[in-house]
């Protein structure tokens, strides 16, 4: 470890540390399409922008390795015709 503060060049992005959150987007058969990055500083913060992905498919939000919460899109019924 250097002594004293660590030069500018080297600081750069410690001001600030993001959580690394990712949304996947689940289909029907339960697997996964793909995945989207989200910006967010906290749980609630990711969960809420990753509701946009909510589009006809199922969304899980995770922070790494750790599973935040899932978010299902609207069930069609099948009136049974």
């Amino acid at each position: 470890m250097l002594p004293g503060p660590a030069p500018q060049a080297l600081s750069l992005g410690r001001e600030r540390i993001m959580p690394t959150y990712r949304a996947y987007l689940i289909n029907g058969d339960n697997r996964v399409t793909s995945c989207k990055p989200v910006d967010a500083d906290t749980d609630m913060e990711a969960l809420t922008a990753a509701r946009q992905f909510v589009d006809g498919c199922d969304v899980e939000v995770w922070c790494l390795d750790r599973k935040i919460g899932r978010l299902e899109r609207k069930k069609v019924r099948n009136s049974g015709l």
